[in-house]
């Protein structure tokens, strides 16, 4: 199994930090205009806060396997239902070389990851930054992340994270919920049960 971890540094409003996350968005890039998107930093941010994995896909807008694979995978109701039980990512023609910690097995796309993201931690006296911005004070924290160990068990072992139809995906999504669960509890627990998650949860993690 694949594992990553790492810290990503982001700034989060006093008081206020949740609703400055949830007012911001992503385009769509093809992956579902009915799904929501969120930046990487602030989608990490905002999984932390309410508890939810994160599903990332990395891709390129020259990529032509990118192409096939959104235009089946956006239309896709079982995708499109269980999203709303992920923090939902999507990364367009990023620098590959800063990118290397999100290869678990090669720089291929697109790529399809889920995130586990842990409580946040004040970041070191050297990142540590505050600062008052329209009366707000914001201090820059560290997520603690790590790569959860759920790839294609249905595509090609050396392309781990390659998705090539929505049933793929859509049976990876439903076994990271069920890991997720069994360490933080069920996120949007009805939503989950409403789009066939197993009440079982899977203790092999």
């Amino acid at each position: 199994m694949a594992r990553s971890g790492g810290l990503v540094a982001f700034v989060l409003a006093a008081c206020a930090c949740a609703v400055a996350v949830d007012a911001l968005g992503e385009p769509a890039r093809g992956w579902g205009d009915t799904v929501t998107w969120r930046g990487f930093a602030e989608g990490l941010a905002l999984a932390q806060q309410r508890n939810m994995p994160a599903l990332v896909i990395f891709h390129r807008d020259w990529c032509s396997a990118c192409k096939r694979t959104k235009a089946e995978i956006a239309k896709a109701k079982d995708f499109i239902s269980l999203s709303e039980n992920f923090v939902m990512i999507n990364i367009q023609d990023e620098n590959e070389s800063e990118m290397a910690e999100y290869q678990p097995d090669g720089a291929y796309v697109p790529r399809i990851l889920f995130f586990d993201v842990f409580s946040p931690k004040p970041a070191t006296t050297e990142m540590k930054e505050k600062k008052e911005d329209d009366d707000d004070e914001k201090v820059e924290y560290e997520v603690d992340y790590r790569i959860m160990p759920v790839t294609n068990s249905q595509g090609n072992k050396q392309y781990a994270y390659f998705y090539s139809s929505s049933a793929q995906l859509v049976a990876s999504m439903r076994t990271a919920l069920e890991k997720f669960r069994t360490l933080h509890g069920a996120p949007n627990a009805a939503a989950a049960v409403a789009a066939g998650v197993p009440a079982s949860a899977n203790k092999e993690l």
